[in-house]
């Protein structure tokens, strides 16, 4: 057996640090690492880890403070990035991103007052050509000419639009309550509601055959 030739103490104002050091699960490399270290180090020497509070005017304590202070503030020099980040970060970078592009291109649009008013964030086509009222209803089908008026089949009171059998037409306000939870609805209130939900009602409705 190797003799110990020095006592060795090291000092630290993180207890989370050091619980990662004496725990005997590791999910961490850099704390692996550390462990094999001082598994070395006390091979032939007496390691002892001592917590010691922060910011309590402990000399040595407060020179490493001051240390990574300074380190902090200057300059970084070295390959990019600094701090790797995850696979999941990245992805979600790039997503916000793109997401963000789609927003303001589809923001920018001219015309369609219509269909934004309805769809702030296009995602779903399916759902989309039906909020946007590019489907079989009879206002879309009498602007192309394929049918004579615009009548609601439903309930013979208005124009037969999405946002008329959406959120307004007095004829199908049970059907609306029992699925939304509201007889008549907004167009932004739409936002709250997924687009099966939406495909599901006109469903309900049997016009979804027919968009």
């Amino acid at each position: 057996m190797n003799p110990i030739r020095r006592t060795i103490k090291i000092f630290s104002d993180s207890q989370a640090a050091l619980k990662a050091l004496v725990s005997y699960r590791c999910n961490s490399k850099t704390v692996w690492n550390c462990q094999k270290a001082l598994n070395n180090l006390s091979l032939r020497n007496h390691v002892t880890l001592v917590w010691i509070p922060g910011h309590s005017g402990q000399e040595g304590n407060e020179i490493a403070d001051s240390l990574a202070r300074k380190g902090a503030e200057t300059t970084f020099i070295g390959p990019e990035p600094v701090l790797g980040i995850s696979y999941n970060t990245a992805k979600m970078a790039v997503l916000n991103w793109s997401e963000g592009e789609i927003l303001q291109y589809w923001q920018s649009l001219p015309g369609m007052d219509h269909s934004k008013a309805f769809i702030k964030y296009p995602k779903k086509p399916r759902s989309e050509m039906l909020l946007g009222g590019h489907c079989r209803l009879k206002h879309h089908m009498h602007r192309i000419g394929l049918v004579e008026d615009t009548e609601c089949r439903l309930c013979l009171e208005d124009d037969e639009t999405a946002d008329h059998i959406l959120c307004a037409c007095p004829a199908v306000e049970r059907i609306r309550f029992s699925m939304f939870g509201r007889a008549r609805l907004l167009p932004e209130d739409l936002d709250e509601i997924s687009p099966n939900k939406v495909i599901g009602f006109i469903k309900r409705l049997n016009l979804l055959g027919e968009i």
